[in-house]
């Protein structure tokens, strides 16, 4: 897989969207496709240190329903995010985070 640039969505998150590369043959999803988000943010519960996780969306397959990349340009996802780690919560929604 490869990432996008890191985008900065406002409260000390990043957004950077994953394409797929070379997972034709196994998984039948064409170079280029979204497959995930990674998301930093900076959690409180490890000192405000950056975690960076994968937000796997459409088409990629997945153990629980993927979430929806409703738009790549600004970057739109549903449903909201939620860590456990720290209790943040919030929407990536016309690229910022919008918390809940």
């Amino acid at each position: 897989m490869s990432d996008t640039t890191p985008v900065d969505i406002g409260h000390g998150l990043t957004a950077a969207l994953r394409l797929a590369e070379g997972l034709k043959e196994h998984l039948c999803i064409d170079d280029g496709v979204p497959v995930g988000l990674l998301l930093t943010h900076p959690c409180s519960a490890r000192g405000g240190e950056a975690v960076q996780d994968f937000i796997p969306v459409s088409p990629y397959p997945y153990p629980k329903e993927p979430w929806k990349l409703v738009a790549r340009d600004p970057i739109t996802l549903q449903p909201s995010v939620r860590y456990d780690c720290c209790g943040l919560h919030g929407f990536v929604t016309n690229g910022r985070w919008v918390p809940a």
